[in-house]
């Protein structure tokens, strides 16, 4: 029994953390073992030129054209103008984008740990409960959404 608690705690203890209701330290935590978990070098790209809005970006830095994108939105949790009640913010990961084999370690960890490689790539798409992954392009990227 302990064996299996053992090996279900990964999956447990991410299942448990809502990532629509992050607060800022748990946000920075969330996003740093998400990259961590694509076993990559990802590194964080600083001083971009590009629409940067609700989007973090990481670059592979053993490979330029290996790029991850995590999407987040912010909001103010218990908010209600009505009452003049502020809220408290929260922050929400929505979607990951990737290279399919950057992605997939996360799938595997988090939503289907028998999951295989090469029958979701044929498949192009899959749901299973809170999480889906999809092709996002013709070019070996790909989205998970929670």
């Amino acid at each position: 029994m302990k064996k299996l608690l053992f090996l279900l705690f990964p999956i447990l203890a991410f299942s448990q953390t809502d990532l629509k209701k992050l607060d800022s330290l748990q946000f920075k935590q969330t996003i740093d073992q998400l990259v961590k978990d694509t076993g990559r070098n990802y590194q964080l790209a600083v001083n971009r030129k590009d629409d940067d809005k609700d989007n973090i970006k990481f670059i592979n830095v053993d490979d330029n054209s290996d790029i991850l994108f995590i999407k987040y939105g912010i909001y103010m949790d218990g908010e209600n103008k009505d009452l003049e009640i502020q809220g408290v913010k929260k922050w929400a990961i929505t979607t990951i984008y990737g290279k399919f084999l950057s992605l997939f370690p996360i799938w595997k960890k988090y939503a289907d740990p028998k999951a295989d490689p090469e029958a979701l790539s044929k498949k192009k798409y899959m749901s299973l409960s809170n999480y889906s992954i999809s092709r996002y392009d013709y070019d070996g990227h790909w989205r998970i959404s929670f």
